[in-house]
């Protein structure tokens, strides 16, 4: 069956009513993943407080004309820290460096004591 002419201008008017977002603005999905991540990484109050800085209780609620500035409020969260503990863009100490410090003994020191050994 064929489309009368009245359902296809409800159709193109449809279509130009459409909001496409930009190809630079962060959707939904983008600031759920990068806020999850710092909740994990231990700013869970930190998230919290972003999400209510923009007027909301949950995430959802966000104007979507404000995911650019919460984006960019999003990835600073623990620059601060990371600054205040010297760590700047070189980062923390590795899991093998840690570990290195636990034990400083080798397989043949432990020979030497009488250990046994793996």
């Amino acid at each position: 069956m064929k489309p009368t002419k009245e359902e296809t201008a409800t159709k193109s008017a449809r279509e130009d009513t459409v909001v496409k977002p930009a190809k630079d603005q962060p959707n939904i999905s983008q600031i759920r993943a990068i806020l999850a991540n710092k909740s994990l990484d231990g700013f869970n109050s930190e998230v919290r407080s972003l999400i209510l800085k923009y007027g909301a209780d949950r995430l959802s609620e966000i104007d979507p004309s404000n995911y650019p500035a919460l984006l960019e409020d999003a990835k600073a969260l623990g620059k601060e820290r990371k600054e205040e503990k010297g760590e700047g863009e070189k980062g923390g100490e590795t899991k093998g460096e840690k570990e290195g410090e636990k034990s400083n003994e080798t397989k043949g020191e432990k020979e030497k004591e009488g250990g046994e050994t793996k």
